[in-house]
């Protein structure tokens, strides 16, 4: 049976935590930049708004898997 340090497992949880955190914030970043954009029709190109509507669905998916979501 392999038994781990008790340090490293909490380093890793930090570190998940940490990624998670980060990822959170950069997902509602890019959703508040989307919808300032949406909201301000002419403000921003085409492919700048398809790109950020792209992003959300796999910035959302990588902050539930680090968070340990629903298995």
């Amino acid at each position: 049976m392999v038994t781990h340090h008790p340090s490293l497992v909490s380093h890793h949880f930090l570190y998940t935590a940490a990624m998670s955190a980060l990822y959170l914030a950069l997902t509602l970043f890019t959703l508040l930049c989307l919808l300032l954009l949406l909201l301000r029709p002419g403000r921003g190109r085409a492919m700048t708004v398809w790109m950020m509507a792209a992003l959300l669905p796999l910035l959302t998916a990588v902050t539930v898997a680090l968070s340990g979501g629903p298995r």
